[in-house]
């Protein structure tokens, strides 16, 4: 038996990891989570687990992966896929009523992201902010499990897609300045982001669309992805990029404990 036999496969994009980690600890730490709540929490971390198995079986890591792989890709698969079928069973016991159609959602958007990638196009700019509104989505219906209003749950969900996206522009901006690509695109869509959405939930705020405290709760990855959108970081600074969100992230996430329970 190979390495890659006796090994369980775990998604390769690191990122993702806070993408759907931060939102639903979130929901989970403003709410007061029950077996809805924690049912679906299990059921996103198992089929986001479950996906590198999934993609490895299906030749997207390559033909030698595939081969190589097998055993541990079908025990990824069935493994994590199993535990997120026991996260299904435990969020349908406890299971309201209005979260039902945003689990639907979330799921439907989970499908499209791996189309997407199915595709060859997750590395593109749409794909990985596609991955980051979808993996965000889960937030909402465990928020709604966990006993919080509508307006929080999509708050939440709004956030963290933002975050995740704004960071996802400056990325793709120093590695296109690195390799000499061209990047308007994503230095377009990362100061659009950057400046358009505090100002935004400033006006959503003062109307009453999103609890009070928003504003603030976006600042710190703005900020952050317009220092990296403007400074001359080239790409063997990513891992420290990288660390830097992770950090901001966090920020973030007591900001949301702080100001929007």
């Amino acid at each position: 038996m190979t390495r890659h036999d006796r090994a369980l496969l775990l998604p390769q994009e690191h990122g993702t990891y806070g993408e759907i980690l931060f939102p639903l600890i979130a929901a989970l730490a403003i709410g007061s989570p029950g077996a809805g709540a924690w049912g679906i929490a299990v059921a996103s971390l198992g089929g986001f687990l479950a996906h590198e198995g999934f993609v490895v079986l299906l030749g997207r890591r390559g033909g030698r992966a595939r081969r190589e792989q097998a055993r541990a890709a079908w025990r990824s698969l069935l493994g994590f896929g199993g535990i997120g079928l026991a996260g299904v069973w435990l969020a349908a016991s406890g299971l309201g009523a209005e979260a039902w159609p945003w689990l639907a959602l979330a799921a439907a958007l989970s499908g499209l992201a791996i189309l997407v990638a199915w595709s060859g196009r997750e590395r593109t700019l749409g794909g990985e902010m596609l991955a980051a509104i979808a993996l965000s989505a889960w937030c909402v219906p465990t928020a709604l499990a966990a006993g919080c209003p509508l307006r929080l749950a999509l708050t939440l969900w709004a956030a963290w897609s933002l975050v995740f996206m704004v960071a996802t522009c400056a990325v793709h901006v120093v590695i296109a300045r690195s390799t000499r690509r061209p990047h308007l695109e994503p230095l377009a869509a990362g100061w659009l982001l950057a400046v358009g959405a505090p100002v935004a939930a400033a006006l959503l705020e003062w109307s009453g669309a999103v609890p009070s405290g928003t504003t603030v709760v976006l600042l710190p990855s703005c900020v952050a992805a317009a220092v990296v959108l403007t400074a001359p970081v080239t790409a063997h600074r990513l891992r420290d990029i990288g660390w830097s969100f992770i950090a901001v992230s966090t920020v973030t996430l007591a900001l949301m404990l702080g100001l929007l329970r």
